[in-house]
C-alpha cells in the first residue's frame, strides 16, 4: 500500500515484467484498426497490468488479455478494463485493471 503524501495511487505493489501478449477488444467496432492487439506488458500487480499499446484504447473499454503458457504454467485469459491510455510518440502507455483482483489462488502465470 502506498504511503500518504507519496503521490502514489496504486493499491497494490507492482512487479516489473517484460512480456508481449495478445489482447482482444470485447466490443469491436468496424472503424477500429483491429480487434486483436499486440501489447507489451511492463508491470503487473494483483489489481492489473501496465504496458504499451500500438493503438489508442478507450477509457473503460473491455479488453481480454491472453497470457501465453510458459514453462509449467498454463496460459490464461484475464478480463480487464482500460483505466489509462496516454500517447507518447507513436505508442500509448496503458493501464488495465483486472475485473477481479488476483489473490494467491488466482494469479498471472509466471512470466
Amino acid at each position: 500500500m502506498a504511503e500518504a503524501g507519496s503521490g502514489e495511487r496504486r493499491k497494490w505493489q507492482r512487479s516489473i515484467l517484460q512480456v508481449p501478449v495478445e489482447a482482444v477488444r470485447t466490443r469491436y467496432r468496424q472503424d477500429e484498426a483491429s480487434r486483436v492487439i499486440n501489447l507489451h506488458l511492463r508491470d503487473v500487480s494483483r489489481g492489473g497490468v501496465g504496458g504499451l499499446s500500438p493503438v489508442r484504447l478507450d477509457p473503460a473499454e473491455a479488453i481480454t488479455v491472453f497470457f501465453p503458457p510458459l514453462g509449467s504454467s498454463p496460459g490464461r485469459d484475464l478480463a480487464t478494463r482500460v483505466v489509462r491510455c496516454e500517447q507518447s510518440h507513436d505508442l500509448y502507455h496503458i493501464g488495465l485493471a483486472f475485473h477481479e483482483s488476483l489473490d494467491e489462488g488466482r494469479r498471472v502465470p509466471d512470466v
